[in-house]
């Protein structure tokens, strides 16, 4: 009789029960929280009962992102090391990068909601993959990348499977000239051998057959702001397009320089949903060839001109955090170029720091962004480079359906932190100064289809950023500053263009919980009267002062 772990998040608890029974009634032996005795530690029942069960169901929906306390991340961290691990995703939504980067190597299980997955195919597939009943075939051994790759597959073939490993999940049509490029590029390599492996090549024409023969398959995929069916493409061995560029990069050094050429030209053509996939693959290639493809990707991306080049180093970066023994190097690696007077290492840090991989190595952000602004390179605009890197990241953020890795509330806070409690080295209008350059490229409310902190309307929603948010602008309304800089004029301006913006929100006002949380904040009534004067266009003192009172948008007269 297999155990199983079932781990899902406690709001989906009643729809998980109905699961759980229909397990138990075909014989499986079945744990999950439910089963905690009382006054036992959690971390402690959870992972002795993860390391008794032969399998881990992780039932990933919705609500297992929606928040930051859940376990189900852990749990299935601790259930994949163990090679254990069944992922099964509720419905369509974009998964966190942290564990889409742990599940990208298993054998996803599709549902679109609780119910189907007992009335449909997905416990029959589970069922399968534990190998119950005599009726249900096991699933097939698949051939090993390396041992494709000793068959001596053509060109074509070659060039198809590589672009599939790198952008795998990405759409068919976006990957097809992606193959097609690398394809020539590689010919131009090998020479006269491209022309015998481009006509071995032409013998599979269709693009089923072509697909077939590297093993991948077509699966449809509803498009989550347009709301359409996009033909997309994977390897049917979900271990097959990690170990596939794995193999040809420690194998393959003959293609090697082909390979890197054609991976930094994809980085600054393609859309900003591939090349997050791309520094998904790149980054999860260095968890194990660091130094290679640190010294040959990630580091000359780091200083290129192209931005969107830039960017890709940064989620590479990122993941390769994920595995905890090599965040300190890279922190070091971060940390050390800082020290340089080269304006694109310079550049490089603060970007890395204001990015993805500075929202993934605790402190990161501060440390650089404090040892660039007190280095002696005066002619580094630390500013300039800082607002434009998260500017980047805004707008790139909301041109692709996945916001995970781009942490802003983290980012925010860690400033406001250094405003409120500014160190001996750095004015205390510095952190200030930072601070409210980054709220100027925030909109009052972002599309719905838009997920993460990158909206007022999204920072006002926790109370960790909000109270943060709050503090700084308390702090800069009360400093005059100078004709250089003036952060009482700097944040009324903010101000005054979020309560021009007028958006609608649904909820809560976002402008009036900050102005709230601000007149609460304020420690005298001076302040408080610049603040009513910077929005009384909007709001009146009562309502400021008042949060039991209605909590609309509604404009008000001047009194």
């Amino acid at each position: 009789m297999a155990n199983l772990f079932i781990s899902y998040s406690r709001a989906d608890q009643d729809q998980v029960r109905p699961i759980v029974e229909t397990f138990e009634r075909a014989g499986l032996s079945v744990w999950w929280d439910e089963l905690i005795d009382p006054g036992r530690r959690w971390s402690d029942a959870l992972e002795r009962e993860i390391d008794a069960a032969d399998y881990v169901i992780a039932f990933l929906s919705r609500n297992v992102f929606a928040s930051d306390n859940s376990y189900v991340a852990v749990e299935i961290e601790r259930a994949h090391k163990q090679d254990k691990l069944i992922p099964v995703k509720i419905g369509e939504f974009t998964m966190s990068i942290g564990i889409e980067g742990v599940i990208k190597d298993r054998q996803i299980i599709l549902t679109p909601n609780f119910d189907s997955f007992v009335q449909g195919r997905g416990f029959l597939r589970v069922c399968r993959l534990l190998n119950r009943g005599t009726t249900i075939a096991q699933e097939p051994k698949t051939e090993t990348a390396s041992d494709w790759l000793e068959t001596g597959p053509s060109l074509d073939d070659l060039s198809t499977a590589i672009a599939i490993a790198v952008a795998e999940s990405a759409p068919l049509a976006t990957v097809t000239p992606l193959a097609r490029d690398l394809e020539r590029r590689l010919g131009e390599v090998l020479g006269a051998q491209a022309g015998a492996e481009k006509a071995l090549g032409t013998i599979l024409a269709s693009r089923t057959k072509r697909l077939a023969a590297v093993g991948a398959v077509r699966y449809p995929e509803t498009h989550g702001r347009l709301g359409i069916e996009i033909e997309c493409v994977r390897f049917a061995d979900p271990h097959r397009a990690y170990d596939l560029l794995l193999h040809v990069w420690d194998e393959f050094d003959g293609l090697r320089p082909a390979l890197i050429d054609w991976l930094g030209h994809l980085t600054h053509t393609v859309g900003a949903d591939t090349r997050l996939r791309i520094g998904l693959m790149i980054g999860t290639l260095a968890r194990n060839r660091f130094a290679s493809v640190y010294d040959n990707l990630i580091r000359p991306w780091m200083l290129d001109e192209h931005p969107a080049t830039r960017d890709v180093a940064d989620i590479a970066l990122s993941i390769a955090v994920f595995d905890a023994t090599l965040r300190s190097a890279v922190s070091d690696l971060v940390r050390d170029l800082t020290g340089s007077r080269d304006q694109k290492h310079l550049r490089a840090a603060v970007e890395l720091a204001c990015g993805y991989t500075g929202s993934r190595i605790e402190g990161l952000s501060l440390d650089v962004l404090k040892r660039v602004a007190q280095s002696k390179h005066t002619n580094f605009k630390v500013l300039e480079v800082m607002r434009a890197a998260v500017e980047y990241l805004v707008q790139q953020s909301m041109a692709t359906e996945d916001q995970s890795l781009f942490n802003f509330g983290k980012l925010i806070g860690q400033l406001a932190d250094w405003a409120c409690r500014p160190d001996d080295g750095t004015p205390q209008r510095l952190p200030i100064y930072l601070f409210l350059n980054l709220m100027e490229l925030l909109p009052l409310t972002a599309p719905a289809t838009v997920d993460g902190l990158l909206s007022l309307q999204a920072l006002m929603e926790r109370e960790d950023t909000r109270n943060a948010t709050a503090a700084v602008f308390e702090a800069a309304l009360r400093d005059g500053g100078s004709d250089a800089f003036s952060p009482r004029e700097s944040a009324q301006a903010t101000l005054k263009n979020w309560q021009e913006e007028g958006a609608e929100a649904d909820g809560p006002d976002p402008l009036l919980t900050l102005a709230r949380a601000i007149y609460v904040a304020c420690t005298t009534d001076r302040d408080r009267d610049r603040l009513v004067h910077t929005l009384r266009r909007r709001y009146t003192r009562t309502r400021l002062a008042e949060p039991s009172l209605d909590l609309s948008a509604t404009p008000v007269d001047d009194a």
